[in-house]
């Protein structure tokens, strides 16, 4: 979700930002393991993918395991794998063959399963 902000600190400036998506959101990380919502990072991730790259989501996506932020991140593979297959025009053989290893290859069963 993206939050639409107002600045109009400076007279006779009107200016409309955005929360940048390709900022980790925080309130993902507060949920408690119970209660995590995997679906909270799904922006975040597909924001990664499309203007970075493939390799730059998933990398993300491990260093939050590896760190302990998140328990798993098969799950985030899959919204990878799911933008990637969407950016590609749907076509099977390159987004497959663009998906990286990892996270139990959440990417590659992503492609699959479209």
């Amino acid at each position: 979700m993206q939050v639409i902000s107002v600045n109009l600190s400076s007279p006779g400036i009107f200016k409309i930002s955005m929360d940048n998506p390709l900022e980790l959101p925080q309130e993902c990380l507060h949920k408690t393991k119970d209660g995590y919502k995997w679906s909270c990072f799904r922006d975040y991730f597909e924001a990664l993918t499309s203007k970075l790259s493939v390799n730059a989501a998933m990398a993300e996506a491990i260093r939050l395991k590896n760190e302990g932020a998140t328990s798993d991140c098969h799950l985030f593979a899959h919204y990878i794998g799911e933008d990637l297959l969407e950016n590609d025009n749907f076509d099977l053989g390159k987004s497959f063959s663009t998906c990286v290893a990892g996270c139990t290859d959440g990417c590659l069963k992503a492609q699959k399963q479209s």
